[in-house]
């Protein structure tokens, strides 16, 4: 559908060729039109090809400008070179080519180009034709949205979407905006009518809730995303944005829980599973959802922390072999967690050791601290029993 323009115009070329073949003069056995050679390799996709055919052609009464400039026009959208491509529609339409479908692509060179006021223009003057084409009336919306006319983008939505009910992205184009407008009571109505359609995707379901959920509108998000996993309910996306609503709304545990369920189908969420029952509060959970991280180096730097807060000491130092051989005692916080479980089981030689390597500023603070403490149990073990 996208190139369907395109391929219209270029359609009525090739016709326009024929048509005129006898009007023209007899060409040389030896001679080739380039124009027409350049016609069917840009029909055939190879633009590279069909734009220096076209720069062989040579300019005269012969050549057929209304065309020729079309042809250029196409070839350079197609590059994304907008600018140039709007000159070369302008070009057609001033040498007399004024079929609806030359103002529909002007329209888009021009919107590539960000010159959304001549979208405007080129649509408009490509009449009712414009009207019966989808993506003409989408890129019309768009349109007037950049220009911050967002009463008449909401319109052309609406009288779209009337007109081409199968089609999805004029509802999906208007949640977007409404959200985008804060209208959120509009957005509730048109809301239960858009999860409806039967064409609508799970994406779209979890664009709206990060949406909502990016707009504090964490109780509407959670109402949303849930109505959407019961129509998704293997969808991975429409889960852990799930997590993340309630992750914003405070419900750590009920967030850990969906994260943990994402995890089972894509193993990089136990991470932020483990993450989020170690918040929650629920450390042992937290620390059996960690032993499934497949990233060695981001498992044990959790481990860790988990291990800390549940005071296995023991545990902590038991890792250091396992930490030397991943390559980790070269981060700080490790060596620092190290050495407090070393002090904790009241091995300070080792937890020394550790402590002489704390050369970072936020640790060798309280590598300083955690060596007077262990110089205060030296001098009066009774105060570290």
């Amino acid at each position: 559908m996208a190139k369907l323009f395109q391929i219209l115009l270029v359609s009525l070329i090739s016709i326009s060729f024929v048509g005129t073949t006898h009007a023209k003069k007899k060409v040389a056995e030896d001679e080739v039109d380039y124009l027409a050679l350049a016609t069917r390799l840009f029909q055939d996709g190879h633009v590279d090809r069909a734009s220096q055919a076209l720069e062989e052609v040579k300019e005269g009464d012969e050549l057929d400008y209304k065309h020729y400039f079309v042809l250029k026009g196409l070839i350079a959208l197609n590059k994304k070179l907008y600018v140039a491509s709007a000159d070369a529609f302008q070009s057609a339409i001033e040498a007399g080519n004024e079929d609806p479908l030359v103002f529909i692509n002007l329209g888009r060179a021009r919107f590539g180009a960000k010159d959304y006021r001549g979208t405007v223009k080129a649509l408009e003057r490509a009449g009712p034709s414009a009207l019966k084409e989808p993506k003409a009336e989408l890129l019309l919306s768009q349109a007037h949205w950049e220009l911050g006319e967002a009463e008449q983008a909401l319109f052309v939505l609406t009288r779209a979407g009337s007109r081409f009910p199968d089609a999805i992205e004029f509802a999906r184009l208007e949640m977007a905006y409404l959200i985008k407008l804060e209208l959120y009571q509009e957005l509730a109505r048109q809301r239960a009518k858009f999860l409806a359609r039967p064409d609508v995707e799970a994406g779209d379901l979890v664009a709206i809730g990060e949406a909502l959920r990016k707009s504090g509108r964490l109780d509407e998000a959670q109402s949303s995303l849930e109505v959407a996993r019961l129509r998704f309910p293997n969808n991975i996306g429409l889960t852990v944005q799930l997590a993340r609503v309630f992750m914003d709304d405070g419900k750590l545990l009920s967030s850990a829980i969906m994260l943990e369920q994402a995890a089972r189908q894509e193993e990089k969420y136990f991470v932020e599973a483990a993450e989020m029952y170690r918040r929650a509060g629920r450390l042992v959970r937290a620390l059996v959802i960690n032993k499934r991280i497949p990233d060695q180096k981001r498992k044990i730097r959790q481990r860790l922390q988990i291990l800390l807060e549940l005071q296995r000491f023991e545990m902590i130092a038991g890792m250091e072999a396992r930490l030397s051989r991943l390559g980790l005692l070269g981060d700080q916080q490790i060596r620092y967690a190290l050495a407090y479980g070393f002090f904790q089981t009241r091995d300070f030689a080792s937890a020394n050791k550790h402590i002489a390597h704390l050369t970072d500023p936020a640790f060798f603070e309280k590598g300083i601290a955690l060596r007077k403490a262990i110089e205060s149990c030296n001098q009066a073990g009774w105060l570290c029993e």
